[in-house]
């Protein structure tokens, strides 16, 4: 196992904060992803053998690009999974109101989501979980140690699982 170093370069620090402000992130969320970012900076081996032409600081660039993304995608499926309760919330007459309640809608589709996800193989459950969290398929992959078409079959095998339970999330 390779040994990782304990400081990271100023310019790399220097490089995560201007890529992460370039990318939209405020304030309150740069100290978050400058902490995550920089751990997998250091994790990250420059090899020039194996970099086809590029320099370090465009490989290192590539790295920090990729976990912003994750971290993007991350923050909007968060903020997806509110706005169903967002929406019931508004004040009668706004047009944007649910048909029925907010709490018994949301109760029903925790209830039916766990359903199924309990009738399902422990890796598919941690599958799931993984989606939730905001994870790439390539970094489910590369965690799994599998391609990410394996990895995009299981996904496809797991909605064909929920539709076949009645579920296809689209309709609540």
């Amino acid at each position: 196992m390779p040994k990782t170093p304990q400081t990271i370069e100023r310019w790399k620090l220097e490089l995560i904060r201007a890529r992460a402000l370039r990318r939209g992130l405020r304030d309150g969320e740069l100290d978050d992803a400058q902490q995550e970012i920089a751990i997998e900076v250091m994790a990250f081996s420059f090899r020039p053998e194996r970099s086809n032409g590029a320099t370090e600081v465009t490989a290192v660039t590539a790295v920090i690009d990729r976990r912003l993304a994750m971290i993007r995608r991350r923050q909007r499926r968060y903020r997806q999974r509110f706005e169903v309760h967002d929406h019931a919330l508004m004040p009668s007459g706004t047009g944007k109101e649910l048909a029925e309640p907010a709490t018994d809608a949301r109760f029903d589709l925790l209830t039916d989501i766990r359903a199924i996800l309990a009738g399902l193989l422990p890796e598919d459950r941690e599958l799931c979980l993984r989606l939730a969290d905001g994870m790439s398929i390539d970094a489910i992959a590369g965690q799994l140690g599998c391609g990410w078409h394996t990895v995009r079959r299981r996904i496809d095998r797991l909605r064909a699982e929920f539709e076949r339970q009645g579920f296809d999330g689209r309709d609540r």
